[in-house]
Order: C-alpha cells, then sequence, then structure tokens
C-alpha cells in the first residue's frame, strides 16, 4: 500500500511540473516612445536616398508583461511606393528576459509637417527566459516626424509562450 500511495504522489508531482511549463497564448498590446537615426546606404543617379538604415532606440510597456526597452534595426528602400521598410526588433523587460521580432512594414510620405504613418506586422520569433520560443504576430501602426526624428508605435496581436 505503501509504495502505491508514493507512485500516486510521484505522478500527481510530475503531472503538476508538467503542466505549469505548457504553452499559453495571450492577448499582445504595448506601446512605446522612439528616436530614430537616418542614415543613407544606397542613392538614386539623381542623388536622392534609395535605401536606409534607421536605428531606433524604444521605451514603453506591454499590457500584463511590463516595461521594456527596444532596439529595432530597420531598413527603409525609398525605391518603391508606399515607402517600404524591414528589419527586427529586441524588447527587454526589467526581468532580463527578451522578446526578438522580425517584421515587415509600409510608411506614407512625409506630410506638410515632415510626419509619416506607418504600419505592417511583427511577427514574434523567440527570445530568451519566458519568451525562450515565443511565436506569434503583432500588427504595428505608428507616426514619425523627420523633424524631431521621434515617434511613436502600438504593437497589438497575440503571443504564445512559456510563463
Amino acid at each position: 500500500m505503501r509504495s502505491r500511495i508514493s507512485v500516486i504522489l510521484l505522478m500527481g508531482l510530475i503531472t503538476a511540473c508538467s503542466s505549469s511549463n505548457e504553452p499559453v497564448t495571450e492577448t499582445l498590446s504595448g506601446s512605446f516612445d522612439t528616436a530614430f537615426e537616418l542614415i543613407p546606404l544606397e542613392f538614386t543617379e539623381d542623388g536622392e536616398v534609395a535605401l536606409a538604415s534607421t536605428p531606433i532606440e524604444a521605451s514603453g510597456s506591454f499590457v500584463g508583461f511590463g516595461d521594456a526597452s527596444g532596439v529595432i534595426v530597420q531598413q527603409v528602400d525609398f525605391t518603391v511606393i508606399p515607402t517600404g521598410m524591414s528589419g527586427t526588433g529586441l524588447f527587454t523587460f526589467s526581468d532580463g528576459d527578451e522578446l526578438t521580432t522580425s517584421f515587415s512594414a509600409e510608411s506614407s510620405f512625409p506630410d506638410e509637417n515632415n510626419e509619416i504613418s506607418f504600419g505592417g506586422v511583427h511577427t514574434i520569433t523567440g527570445g530568451t527566459g519566458r519568451f525562450l520560443e515565443a511565436t506569434g504576430e503583432a500588427t504595428l501602426e505608428g507616426t514619425g516626424n523627420l523633424n524631431t526624428m521621434t515617434g511613436v508605435f502600438t504593437l497589438d496581436g497575440s503571443i504564445t509562450y512559456t510563463p
């Protein structure tokens, strides 16, 4: 009888441990302020910028996940209409966990105030800690001001990760 109880207790512990490591899917919603640069990489025959690197530093938070800082490596292709944007994102949380993304987006032409709007999709590619094997997708929407080299963006979607 005693060995049967031990086996039952051991099975219960194994089940409890494995169920706490099951992936969950949750809403991912974040809002960030940004500062960016515009570094020309290639020019057209007319001397216009054709391709540029626009490194971005972001600070903000994801609802339910906390504050995060972001480093976004982005290239902008001015030779296509609408302007194409693509790159990677690294979001670091206060507990040290990191969330990585890749993205593709499009932006408007600057308006009379030299502001652009942009939209696209960030695909979650993993990370560290609880985000080690994270997957998901979030819609990107934002604006940037080419005079102040600042902007804002939001990410709204879902994430599957192991808490």
